[in-house]
């Protein structure tokens, strides 16, 4: 994670082109500055990042994900709740959203407003896709939101190979969604922009990981940055399995709790992203704010467990094999 990290904001420097694009670095500094020193359990007054899901519909649906065994209600997030959150983490200086969570984003009906709303803000955002959706108008859309490069679109894509493409997320185009990120790099260029920045995701799995090397060779030097050769998660792919397979008990504190704030659809903060059915509910964004439900006692004592590492005192982390140094 941390040399990945190093390597992400290296080729971040690299990608400058202007001296606005100082200010925009600026503002990724302390989220990449927590990575690389690994110093995750020192408490802050403010999230360094949210973590905002604008809709827990999807598309799709991966072998790897528990979607389907998703208890808690599907929805939208309403533009007024957004805004509310947007203006509150502006004002308090938090500077990063990853802009996804148990959904696909782009399914959101207010999804360029919502963009745009936040770069209005001088917040910079992640938003991870399957690329379904991106077709040319959603394309020129997002590119005519006021991006940049300190912005980042990252298309999900695990397999190489028409077959172990679609047999891994099942219900996706292929060659649909290949053509959709070469029109958004092509359109981008057109447009004589350098951001957002573009990226590809693979998460390896017995049913794709032999694809590995052929997908950074089709990706490398066509988007910004290929992610590859991280193993996908147990847990999260085993949530709510009665019988823990392959997992170990967690050794490491987790970076997410002190790195992010997870926000669902509906306001509701949870402890953490894998937390799937909302059991770690620790406040709600429509009658709280970022500050006062990011220091909450429930939070607080979440922390302290992990300080102590006494993982085995939450269920949802006892497993956990995400988000280790």
């Amino acid at each position: 994670m941390k040399l990945d990290t190093f390597f992400f904001a290296l080729k971040q420097v690299r990608l400058m082109r202007s001296p606005a694009d100082i200010r925009v670095l600026s503002d990724q500094l302390p989220f990449f500055i927590q990575r690389l020193t690994n110093n995750y359990s020192k408490n802050t007054t403010v999230p360094p990042s949210l973590q905002l899901e604008p809709t827990n519909y999807c598309n799709l649906k991966c072998i790897s994900c528990p979607r389907d065994t998703m208890s808690r209600k599907k929805g939208y997030m309403e533009f007024g709740l957004f805004q509310k959150i947007i203006d509150d983490a502006a004002d308090i200086g938090v500077r990063r959203v990853h802009f996804y969570l148990h959904g696909e984003p782009l399914l959101h009906p207010e999804i360029i407003k919502m963009i745009a709303y936040m770069k209005s803000k001088r917040i910079g955002f992640n938003l991870v896709t399957n690329g379904m959706l991106m077709d040319e108008k959603m394309s020129l859309e997002v590119l005519s939101s006021n991006v940049n490069f300190g912005d980042c679109i990252t298309f999900s894509i695990l397999g190489d190979s028409k077959e172990v493409h679609e047999k891994v997320m099942k219900g996706v185009d292929h060659q649909r969604v290949l053509n959709n990120v070469i029109n958004f790099v092509e359109s981008r260029k057109k447009l004589r922009m350098h951001g957002p920045t573009i990226e590809t995701v693979f998460y390896a799995m017995q049913e794709n990981a032999h694809e590995l090397p052929q997908y950074i060779k089709r990706w490398k030097g066509i988007v910004d940055h290929v992610k590859g050769g991280h193993d996908i998660s147990n847990s999260f792919a085993e949530y709510n399995k009665t019988e823990h397979g392959s997992l170990t008990l967690r050794k490491e504190t987790c970076m997410n709790i002190w790195e992010r704030m997870t926000i669902h659809w509906n306001g509701d903060v949870s402890m953490c992203c894998e937390d799937i059915d909302a059991g770690y509910i620790v406040g709600n964004l429509a009658q709280q704010t970022i500050k006062e439900t990011w220091n909450s006692d429930k939070l607080s004592a979440f922390r302290n467990l992990h300080k102590e590492k006494k993982f085995g005192e939450i269920a949802l982390c006892k497993y956990c094999d995400m988000f280790s140094p």
